[in-house]
């Protein structure tokens, strides 16, 4: 049970920094940007539950630690997919 609850919160975590990814101006999947406020909006609540649930499995500090570890690393690595081969890149 404790895995899904991982798994889960970073899936959440994931899902909380394409959100606030594709509510930015400089966003290159959408043709437009999400409207920003519900996209901040969805990925705090994402980030919230995350760390609930998160912290039923480890400290509170460390979930939060983690949940923030996590969207840092969606929105460095976001950008860079538009390099990658295939649908969108440089070949």
């Amino acid at each position: 049970m404790s895995i899904a609850l991982i798994i889960l919160a970073t899936l959440l975590a994931v899902a909380s920094g394409c959100s606030v990814y594709l509510g930015s101006r400089n966003q290159i999947w959408l043709t437009r940007p999400l409207d920003g406020r519900v996209s901040l909006v969805a990925a705090g609540l994402g980030l919230l539950a995350g760390i609930m649930l998160l912290a039923a499995v480890i400290s509170l500090p460390a979930a939060v630690f983690a949940e923030s570890l996590v969207m840092t690393m969606v929105l460095t690595g976001l950008p860079f997919l538009r390099l990658l081969p295939g649908r969108g890149g440089r070949r």
